[in-house]
């Protein structure tokens, strides 16, 4: 983002604290510090010649229950791995109305054509009801996506999944820790997605990471992460089998999510403590929607999402959002227009370059119709969203700002 563009100097300043004060939700400490200096000090930096990214894949392993996991540079290009081994020209793919773009995007890369389902008004969950509703005999998968960190109805749509034939990918980036019904998201359907980028729940710069029970699965993505998949006769240089990609971390990367991972947990509850504390303080207030958490998830608030209803309130959302910034507060509303509706999808853009593919391949069979109405639930949710960061770095005092600053402006 070019800040200076902004314009607003108030603005700009209030953002400028806000992003400076959120370099306290990411604990680096004395433990990353070691991590990586021995990583330096071996000079074995690649994961070819290193450990660390192996042992880190062990850790998150274990963290999920998972008998596989399956390291990355970042959660986009885990997703794409995955969409390589499952999807293709003329396949469909079936993902929630919001995420971040790369959910969408990965299927796009790989040919296949992204189909968008509506949401729950509530928790901004894919809808398992408007999911039955769009699978087709193009249906080849389903992402769905733990937005925000709340869990996703994860056992509707594993059944869903199940009884249509149709692998269950978890986008776990905003949500890793959280559970449903007492167990970890992530270990309900085939594959699992994690992103450990800025704003996430563990942190290491950038990186991803890919957990299965599946063994051929597991096989399959491993060897699509390597130009020359196929081990030959212990040679430096192996075979190419299928077409592969490069898309692992480096040891420095692995070696803070080592360190990282002792963590998450605290991190995660002090996020929880945070926004509790931000409930209690912000009740009663009318004109705004506070969190939905369902009774049987913990929810881990990568962000703390509120709904404002403008009307009522005498004031807009991006009003709200820009006083918020304007105190010093990190606010924003991020993920607000549905995907199908941002213009690379409206317009079918695809690859481009002379072609609009996959959307006019001719192995594609069906019609994808991203126009306004499509997923009217969340094209009306999204406008009142506004996420407010609950970081770990927060202390009291920051949270009684937040909270008098909301109090003063809707009562």
């Amino acid at each position: 983002m070019d800040i200076e563009k902004l314009g607003d100097k108030e603005f700009l300043k209030g953002l400028l604290i806000a992003a400076d004060k959120y370099l306290d939700a990411f604990w680096i400490g004395e433990e990353e510090e070691m991590q990586v200096l021995e990583v330096i000090r071996s000079k074995r930096l690649g994961t070819k010649i290193g450990n660390k990214t192996k042992i880190f894949e062990n850790k998150v392993a274990k963290y999920q229950d998972a008998k596989f996991a399956i390291a990355t540079s970042s959660e986009s290009t885990a997703l794409s791995l995955c969409m390589a081994t499952l999807a293709g020209p003329g396949d469909e793919v079936l993902i929630p109305a919001i995420s971040s773009l790369a959910t969408a995007n990965c299927i796009v890369y790989n040919n296949a054509i992204p189909i968008f389902v509506d949401i729950n008004p509530r928790t901004l969950n894919m809808d398992p009801n408007d999911l039955s509703k769009k699978i087709t005999e193009r249906t080849k998968a389903i992402i769905a996506v733990h937005i925000y960190g709340c869990p996703a109805e994860i056992d509707q749509i594993k059944k869903i999944g199940e009884e249509n034939n149709l692998i269950v990918i978890e986008d776990c980036a905003l949500a890793m820790g959280a559970k449903y019904s007492g167990k970890k998201i992530g270990t309900f359907g085939d594959i699992a997605c994690f992103s450990f980028g800025a704003g996430k729940q563990l942190f290491t710069g950038e990186g991803g990471m890919i957990t299965t029970n599946n063994e051929e699965l597991a096989e399959s993505i491993s060897e699509r992460n390597h130009h020359y998949g196929t081990q030959r006769n212990g040679r430096l240089i192996g075979t190419a089998e299928i077409l592969g990609y490069n898309y692992k971390p480096t040891e420095l990367t692995s070696a803070v999510g080592i360190a990282q991972m002792e963590k998450i947990d605290l991190l995660n509850q002090r996020r929880i403590e945070n926004s509790a504390y931000l409930s209690i303080g912000l009740a009663n207030l009318k004109n705004i929607e506070l969190p939905y958490v369902p009774e049987n998830v913990m929810h881990v608030f990568n962000e703390y999402v509120i709904k404002i209803n403008e009307t009522k309130a005498n004031l807009t959302r991006d009003e709200l959002w820009k006083t918020l910034v304007k105190n010093g507060i990190m606010a924003d509303p991020l993920f607000d227009t549905p995907m199908y509706l941002e213009p690379s999808y409206r317009n079918k853009i695809g690859h481009g370059h002379r072609t609009h593919c996959p959307f006019d391949c001719p192995l594609y069979q069906g019609t994808a119709n991203y126009e306004e109405g499509l997923c009217p639930i969340a094209e009306n949710v999204l406008k009142k969203v506004l996420t407010i960061s609950p970081h770990p770095g927060l202390n009291k005092k920051d949270l009684d700002k937040i909270i008098s600053t909301i109090r003063s402006l809707i009562s």
